[in-house]
Order: C-alpha cells, then sequence, then structure tokens
C-alpha cells in the first residue's frame, strides 16, 4: 500500500501538530475542520486546509480523525462529532483508503458505531478500505513526549 496523501480531520491540539508532522516527512496534507477560524490558523501554519470535508476524504489515502468527544455532565462522551465526520468521510470514502480514528472513544465504538457509518456506503472494512484506532495521548506542555515521538498503540 502506498500512502503519501493524508486528509486530518479536526485542526485542534492533536490534529494540527499530527497534520504539520506528516507535512515534514513528506506526506501531502489537508487538514479539516468544520471552524473557518482552524483552517485560517492552519493556513498560517503552512497547512493546505479546507472545510469541504467530502472532497478531502476523496482526494486522499489515508483519512485521520482527531475530533473532539467531549464529555456531557454525567461524564458520557459526546459521540456527535466522531459520527457527523465519518458521515462525511462516508461520503468521499473509496477502495484502498485507510481510515484512522485518533479521537478519543471508549470500547466497541469502532465497532458499533464509525464502521458501520462507513459500511453504509456498501463498502466493507477489511476488504475495500482498511479502519484503524490509533488513540491519541498528547499531553499538552510536556516537553519531553510530543507528537513526533510518543509512544503509541494502534488497533486495526
Amino acid at each position: 500500500m502506498d500512502m503519501k496523501s493524508v486528509a486530518v480531520f479536526g485542526l485542534g491540539y492533536v490534529g494540527l501538530p499530527l497534520a504539520k508532522l506528516a507535512k515534514s516527512k513528506g506526506y501531502r496534507v489537508l487538514g479539516v475542520d468544520i471552524s473557518e477560524a482552524a483552517v485560517k490558523k492552519a493556513k498560517t501554519e503552512g497547512v493546505e486546509a479546507t472545510t469541504d470535508g467530502v472532497s478531502a476524504a476523496k482526494g486522499v489515502d489515508v483519512i485521520v480523525v482527531c475530533v473532539p468527544t467531549p464529555i456531557d455532565e454525567a461524564y458520557m462522551p459526546n459521540l456527535g462529532p466522531v459520527k457527523s465526520a465519518c458521515e462525511t468521510i462516508a461520503r468521499g470514502l473509496g477502495k484502498g483508503k485507510l481510515v484512522i480514528v485518533e479521537s478519543t472513544i471508549n470500547p466497541g465504538v469502532m465497532e458499533e458505531v464509525v464502521k458501520p457509518i462507513l459500511e453504509k456506503t456498501g463498502l466493507k472494512a477489511g476488504k475495500d478500505f482498511h479502519l484503524a484506532h490509533c488513540p491519541e495521548r498528547i499531553d499538552p506542555g510536556n516537553s519531553k513526549y510530543g507528537v513526533h515521538n510518543l509512544p503509541r498503540v494502534v488497533g486495526g
């Protein structure tokens, strides 16, 4: 699999540094965010960015989801941003693509939420496209570990 282009959905404290790192490693990177301000900030930091997630998903090999998962007053995660990003990605999903979810999600969300949304396209995970979860572990302000050297766990 020759993956040369990446779309990073969510240009916050996880997504923007990841987009910049991927660009520095030679990938063609497209940042995606629903916020015009986040898109503008990414552009000022040298990352090509857009609010058009469907076109972004269509035009890349790898899609990384770094959208927030805020908690509600009962400390339950709000999966709305993850669902919304996946619904957008599904509209641009094609054979051979790799979708990686970095958003903080609880066990079962990949199988019970993300995969079914993406498979509504008729494409099947593991056969037509690849699906992985790599939980973000960014610790803002940590001088020892950053996006470039943080030990990671990936499940696919």
